[in-house]
């Protein structure tokens, strides 16, 4: 509509057509949000197949998916629930954080019996919670350590099964606007329930078709040992986990062995950059800021390492953000070049 057709309108009209657009124009500016978010939900899926395996692949996504969800729909605090066919949870990240497991499985019990997300999982649809203190779905745990005034649970579905569940939390009533939640819901949670349909499938049949270990002196030289071509990549780099605090929250012992480290001393080191040249330990302490920082939430670079002997190797390493029990942290690989 031109300024001439705006000219022709009544003063009720004028502002009814006015709020029409501004509609419009959030709603496109929250596909543009949710097309980033779609984004980084495929690019993560490509990062996790070099980053990591197994069930630690499957829990790096968890946190990938939390943390792409909180960031679009501005949640203060998130959880996540991985079922089985039997809609048993085999997966959680709580948004309390780490909790010993009786009382962890005390806590999802009461939630799936009880609770919201018990009633998302029976009407097999979302469910919007704008004031925890007059909904009845709401379940207030006792010692919970944050405040919740409005809630968005939405079930994580491929087909007729329930894959899992994601839980968004907030500390003022009414957060969750209902065309924000409708776009979440339409376009950003099936490409969310395929991805994680997709790995968990790939992790079960990683699982299931790995060569059970026989006694090595009985079998002399095991074709276990024999590399994979297909995986040779993946078993020449270091995956690892980083802190803000640059501390390795996990390593595997490839990333050891790149070093000459035997693993428990890796592990127990104070800090990631005793790895680099002091000559690039600005450059990559410059990555790995930004990328803790939401400047780049994705970083790859290269670098020179240093050994546990002195000696130095040229190193390639590539980073994603994400969160680990409700801190910020980064997942990624580091390989030789």
């Amino acid at each position: 509509m031109d300024a001439r057709d705006y000219s022709q309108l009544s003063r009720d009209e004028l502002i009814a057509a006015l709020q029409k657009r501004d509609a419009e124009q959030q709603r496109l500016t929250q596909i543009e949000r949710v097309a980033h978010a779609q984004h980084e939900i495929a690019r993560s899926v490509a990062t996790m197949e070099q980053a990591a395996t197994g069930r630690l692949r499957l829990k790096s996504m968890l946190l990938e998916i939390m943390r792409v969800s909180s960031e679009l729909l501005t949640a203060e605090e998130c959880s996540i629930f991985l079922l089985d066919e039997s809609e048993v949870v085999i997966e959680s990240i709580l948004a309390r954080g780490a909790t010993i497991r009786e009382r962890k499985n005390t806590l999802i019990g009461q939630v799936l019996d009880r609770g919201l997300a018990g009633w998302v999982i029976r009407h097999r649809k979302p469910g919007k919670v704008d004031e925890t203190a007059t909904d009845e779905r709401w379940i207030e745990l006792r010692s919970q350590p944050y405040k919740v005034r409005s809630v968005l649970c939405v079930p994580l579905i491929k087909g007729k099964r329930v894959l899992g569940l994601l839980t968004l939390m907030h500390s003022r009533p009414k957060h969750f606007s209902s065309a924000a939640a409708d776009l979440f819901v339409e376009l950003l949670v099936p490409q969310i329930s395929l991805a994680l349909d997709n790995l968990r499938l790939s992790v079960e049949l990683s699982e299931a078709t790995a060569p059970i270990e026989d006694d090595a002196d009985a079998m002399g030289f095991p074709v276990s040992a024999l590399p994979d071509p297909e995986n040779r990549e993946r078993e020449l780099s270091g995956v690892y986990i980083l802190t803000a605090n640059g501390q390795f929250l996990y390593a595997n012992p490839r990333l050891a062995e790149i070093f000459g480290y035997e693993f428990h001393d890796l592990v127990a080191l104070d800090s990631f950059f005793k790895l680099v040249e002091p000559k690039n330990i600005e450059t990559i302490h410059r990555k790995v800021s930004a990328c803790f920082q939401n400047q780049e939430p994705y970083f790859a670079t290269e670098f020179t390492g240093s050994t546990r002997v002195g000696d130095t190797l040229e190193i390639a390493i590539e980073g994603n953000r994400t969160r680990f029990y409700g801190k910020s942290a980064i997942v990624g690989t580091l390989r030789p070049v």
